[in-house]
């Protein structure tokens, strides 16, 4: 509201009367432009506004004193009403035609806005010297352009934000009772702001007022009461010696003695052994002299150290081997499999998927419905519970050749051949094959060959191959084979047959039987 305000005092010169004398712009002004709304308009109808904006701080204001009113009138109708350097516009700012304030100080203005005389080009509103353009307040006076927490808003128009200011002192007098002035290592920034999105600080530091029982003199972090060095920074508050007083503020010397950690391996916890570790030397003296400085005794203590296979649940089993390695189980039982014993598996499910097809079984296995499992079970409080279903599951079939397949499997059922070779590929082992022959078929034309393929008198190969005890033997002859060619527009068929080379067209349809395809062939 107070920007309103502001507005309107700045921009004085567009409010042109409360009166209904005649208008000092212009005395003539008497009738609206053809492309205004109302062609007869009159300024009298204005005294009593139709549209107003939203109430919305105020409900029953008949019931008070009568209102005070001010109504503007339209500065201008073309810019040549304008004085050199503006123009005739509707703003902004948008100046209402009427406004009226009321003795609370709230005020209410015409849902309107009228024309009036703003300068051309870059136009500054508040008058702070900044384009509003470039001003990040163009309705507020801020000269400085200062914008605390960098978000693009002015601080003279970021009404999201707010501040908390501290109070400076010098000394405890200036402070209430229970409260002392802060030491100059623990202050405040003056002023720091808030705002939806961000915060900050001023980058000074003043001394506060603070509760005696929160003073922290030395700004170690721990309040003066409970500080063992109150005025000597020691956020670690290390107190070797024990007697209460910090090290960095106790400068007589101080000692403290060390007892052994262990005299037998009994007397350390599973896993571990009685000796002298020099990698974790405990000396059985240490003192911190008046400087500061820190001597220690050359011996070492026993301690408890980790041997070097330990079998921390003593199950016999060493911890890299345990499946439980601090549970004792030495069975190692894993019922689901999952590398975790079942002594410390929360969750010890497994699943058995089954079988729907003897393929679906190892080479020597057959899937067998009658030998079916639960697709899954559980141990739970040392009782294995599974579902009610059963899954075909994989069983060891017949071997008459003990080959590793079973003998459904097995190209050659009565003959090992655990390689299961088959040279011709026709299903019969060659172990017990009688002619394991392939034959090379002959071309003589591209159509002898797959669309794929074409005749190729330069890769030739002999007509007959076959495996005889395990020697491959060949006619000596040499015929045409169908090779496999290119393709270059990818339709299937080998360039040396296709009749449309660039163009894809696996149907090759050639409607005149010209040889040229129609994919590829120009309209006559």
């Amino acid at each position: 509201m107070r920007r309103f305000l502001f507005l309107l005092l700045a921009l004085g010169f567009l409010s042109l009367g409360c009166d209904d004398g005649p208008n000092p712009i212009d005395p003539d002004l008497t009738d609206v432009p053809d492309e205004w709304e109302d062609p007869d308009w009159d300024r009298d109808e204005w005294d009593e506004p139709e549209e107003w904006t939203e109430w919305t701080e105020w409900t029953e204001w008949e019931e008070w004193d009568e209102p005070w009113c001010e109504y503007n009138y339209p500065e201008c109708r073309w810019d040549s009403d304008c004085g050199p350097g503006y123009r005739c516009d509707y703003g902004p700012p948008c100046v209402s035609s009427s406004c009226c304030y009321y003795p609370d100080g709230s005020y209410l203005c015409s849902n309107d806005c009228i024309p009036i005389c703003v300068p051309d080009g870059e136009s500054d509103w508040d008058g702070d010297g900044v384009s509003d353009d470039w001003d990040n307040c163009p309705w507020d006076y801020n000269p400085d352009q200062r914008d605390s927490n960098g978000n693009g808003l002015g601080d003279a128009c970021d009404e999201n934000e707010f501040c908390e200011y501290y109070e400076t002192c010098y000394d405890d007098e200036q402070c209430g009772p229970g409260w002392l002035c802060g030491d100059p290592g623990y202050c405040q920034p003056s002023m720091c702001c808030y705002s939806d999105w961000d915060e900050w600080c001023t980058d000074d530091c003043v001394r506060v007022c603070m509760p005696a029982h929160e003073l922290d003199s030395d700004g170690d972090g721990i309040p003066d009461l409970k500080d063992n060095c109150p005025y000597d920074f020691n956020p670690n508050q290390r107190d070797q010696d024990g007697d209460g007083v910090g090290d960095v503020c106790d400068f007589g010397e101080e000692c403290w003695f060390n007892t052994p950690g262990c005299a037998t391996d009994a007397d350390c916890p599973a896993g571990y052994d009685c000796e002298v570790s020099f990698e974790n030397c405990v000396p059985s003296e240490c003192c911190i002299d008046g400087s500061g400085e820190r001597f220690c005794s050359n011996d070492c203590l026993p301690q408890c150290v980790p041997v070097s296979n330990p079998d921390s649940d003593g199950d016999g089993v060493i911890d890299v081997d345990d499946n439980c390695p601090f549970d004792f189980n030495p069975e190692q039982s894993d019922s689901d499999g999952d590398g975790l014993g079942d002594a410390c598996d929360e969750s010890t499910c497994f699943d058995h998927p089954g079988c729907n097809l003897d393929a679906d079984c190892k080479p020597d296995g057959l899937c067998d419905a009658n030998a079916c499992q639960p697709s899954s079970c559980c141990l739970v409080d040392g009782m294995m519970v599974c579902t009610p279903d059963c899954r075909p599951s994989c069983v060891v079939g017949p071997d008459a050749d003990g080959d590793g397949f079973t003998d459904s499997k097995d190209n050659c059922p009565n003959h090992s051949n655990p390689d299961q070779g088959d040279f011709d590929r026709d299903g019969t082992g060659d172990a017990c094959d009688a002619s394991s022959c392939i034959h090379n078929r002959s071309c003589l034309l591209h159509s002898d060959c797959a669309l794929n393929q074409f005749c190729d008198a330069n890769a030739c190969a002999p007509s007959t191959c076959c495996l005889y005890q395990g020697s491959l033997v060949c006619t000596n002859d040499c015929v045409s084979v169908c090779a496999l060619g290119a393709d270059t527009d990818r339709d299937g068929v080998a360039d040396e047959r296709d009749n449309c080379v660039g163009v894809a067209n696996p149907s090759q349809l050639d409607s005149d039987g010209d040889g040229i395809g129609d994919a590829c062939e120009t309209a006559p």
